[in-house]
């Protein structure tokens, strides 16, 4: 028989959440190279940190996409050109109630609405071009007793993303034999736009209150701008049932020194190299 401490047991939390998230979608081919789409869904997204705080276990989110997909020039010239509307409810915030007491509460509302685009041309038999964009209109339009906060942007968010890549392969000259290059473009980021947060004191009839900030909510990162560069060359002997591929890569070619949209260093310059061996 084995005596058990109670001190010693593990309290375990169980936690149910039901969610109805309906989804509904349509496309239509206007002609042979071209079609629409339109998308509704609602989603959730259950946490049992939320649950055993007392909160609804879920954050949930309603939105729709829609734009067009494009297969052009024998679908040589290939892209899809979207926008999207979202809404955010329970998000988790943080309020001061007016005894002073710091509660946790599902009142965070935030909505965004933006546009993306992502397309890949085979411009040659040698020479492909890939790229995107992304532009996102984020906003806080609720969140507790945080009035501050109203209309500005989510923390780390960039309003603004692009990317362009290309792979050139030698063919007949060096078969096997390809080269890739890409830049990535990462725009400006308010990485805490939702702290630091004044609540007005007690003599303020408005006690509890966030109505100012010490100053964060304000300051932001620079974009910024990374290149990379890369060199492949594939390899299967005629009395061989394997291929053989090399990969060498340099991230961030100009070694640029940058703060990401963590707040933390982003990598600096560095070479890698990668063998692979296929069946």
């Amino acid at each position: 028989e084995q005596n058990m401490n109670p001190a010693s047991l593990t309290t375990i939390n169980h936690f149910h959440d039901f969610q109805f998230s309906p989804m509904a979608g349509a496309n239509y081919k206007l002609t042979r190279e071209i079609a629409l789409y339109a998308n509704r869904s609602n989603s959730f997204s259950p946490n049992a940190q939320r649950a055993t705080a007392g909160l609804n276990a879920s954050e949930t989110a309603r939105g729709w996409d829609y734009g067009v997909k494009a297969g052009l020039l024998d679908d040589k010239l290939q892209f899809t050109l979207g926008g999207y509307y979202i809404d955010r409810t329970g998000v988790t915030a943080t309020e001061v109630l007016p005894n002073g007491t710091v509660v946790t509460t599902s009142a965070g509302n935030q909505n965004a609405k933006g546009v993306e685009l992502d397309f890949t041309w085979r411009a040659t038999s040698e020479l492909t071009l890939l790229g995107g964009y992304g532009y996102v209109n984020a906003r806080t339009t609720a969140n507790g007793r945080d009035l501050d906060s109203i209309g500005r942007r989510p923390a780390k968010l960039p309003a603004v993303t692009y990317g362009l890549a290309l792979k050139y392969t030698l063919g007949a000259i060096a078969k096997g034999l390809a080269f890739n290059a890409g830049v990535q473009f990462t725009g400006q980021t308010f990485p805490d736009s939702l702290a630091g947060g004044i609540n007005e004191p007690a003599s303020s009839p408005r006690r509890g209150f966030t109505l100012s900030h010490d100053g964060r909510r304000t300051l932001s990162l620079p974009s910024y701008t990374v290149v990379d560069l890369g060199v492949s060359y594939r390899l299967r002997p005629a009395d061989s049932r394997f291929t053989h591929a090399v990969r060498f890569n340099v991230k961030n070619l100009t070694d640029l020194d940058y703060i990401d949209t963590q707040k933390k260093p982003g990598d600096r310059r560095g070479f890698y190299v990668s063998y692979a061996l296929n069946h």
